[in-house]
């Protein structure tokens, strides 16, 4: 008889030793005069299905038919994980290639770019005419297919539209009306002043993006796919300026009816609209798109993979840049063909062990 902690030791100690027609496997009770409060062992960590819980006191026995023997028990310390009595050293990796860094040349480019600019001239460099002509134009259709002919949206209203909705995104208040209150201890003149909240209501009401028209069943964003599509142009058009990107998901807040609103346990944000964002390492977007659900489509690469191609389609020389993402999208098929590719990538995995 051999006691073990773990049914990886158990199984280790099976392979090891020569063939025994019968053998028992045990799991010995725990003492009863063994108490914890904690529990370690995390049981959505399904991976881990070769260690017993941490909060179990109790041991394994393999019987032998003709070995009988009781040889010194493993130490009766709990563990959370199996150890592979393996040996860490800190060293340098050794690459037989790497991507040319053009970032110096990039950032110097923007820079001159940009210089003298004021922050409200940055700002307009992405939210241009062409994203204003977009909302004036689809929202004055909208207006109409609603029986709204008195409704004449301008550009100049769109302009003061989002100036108020950027404002009201760092000064709160309970509720819309009040910003426009005349009471003095709430009263905010520079609204007051922009638009009556007749007319922002009007606005609200009308604001669109897409011709509903023309429907695209496949699309579950068509109705925001045309201005997804502007405003990645217009991140992009510095160029990809920096060396290390990094691709992952981000939570737009909603609290609204949409098919592809999701909630996520235990993120900051619950409730929204998932987006995957190409970005650079200081936070900077150079592409994004909005996770659309469960598809029909068989993704040779898997969600995550086809999420990484598609954004990394931005990229005009795979060569200069360092891409970094999470366990979700990595697999050794992705970065194999990446690599043919000619991308430089690095995923990180999470180690799993079968019992």
């Amino acid at each position: 008889m051999k006691r073990f902690l773990t049914i990886e030791q158990a199984l280790a100690q099976l392979f090891e030793e020569e063939p025994i027609e019968e053998r028992d496997m045990v799991i010995i009770p725990p003492n009863p005069s063994a108490v914890s409060d904690e529990e370690d062992f995390d049981e959505n960590d399904l991976t881990n299905v070769g260690v017993l819980p941490s909060d179990t006191a109790g041991e394994l026995e393999i019987h032998n038919s003709v070995d009988d023997d009781l040889p010194e028990p493993y130490s009766t310390r709990s563990y959370s994980r199996i150890s592979h009595n393996l040996k860490w050293r800190k060293t340098d990796a050794i690459y037989s290639s790497s991507p040319f860094n053009g970032e110096k040349e990039g950032v110097i480019k923007l820079e001159n770019d940009l210089h003298g600019k004021s922050p409200s001239d940055i700002f307009s460099l992405i939210f241009d005419e062409d994203l204003y002509s977009l909302i004036v134009e689809q929202s004055n259709i909208y207006a109409k297919q609603m029986n709204r002919p008195n409704i004449c949206i301008t550009i100049q209203d769109i302009q003061r539209f989002i100036g108020i909705l950027l404002f009201t995104g760092y000064h709160s208040l309970p509720q819309e009306r009040m910003y426009w209150s005349n009471d003095s201890d709430i009263s905010i003149p520079i609204i007051r002043d922009t638009m009556t909240q007749l007319q922002f209501r009007n606005l609200k009401y009308n604001i669109h993006l897409a011709d509903n028209t023309k429907i695209d069943i496949h699309d579950r964003f068509y109705k925001f796919r045309p201005y997804i599509n502007i405003l990645n142009n217009k991140f992009q058009q510095f160029g990809i300026f920096k060396h290390h990107l990094s691709i992952d998901e981000q939570m737009i807040p909603y609290r609204g009816r949409h098919s592809c609103k999701m909630f996520i346990k235990g993120k900051p944000i619950r409730f929204g609209y998932k987006s995957w964002i190409l970005a650079s390492s200081d936070g900077y977007v150079f592409s994004f798109d909005i996770n659309q659900g469960k598809s029909e489509n068989k993704y040779e690469y898997g969600l995550g993979g086809n999420v990484i191609i598609k954004l990394l389609k931005a990229l005009q020389k795979p060569n200069y840049h360092k891409i970094y993402f999470d366990n979700f999208f990595t697999s050794f098929k992705l970065l194999s063909y990446l690599k043919q590719m000619g991308y430089f990538a690095t995923g990180t995995v999470e180690s799993f062990l079968v019992g």
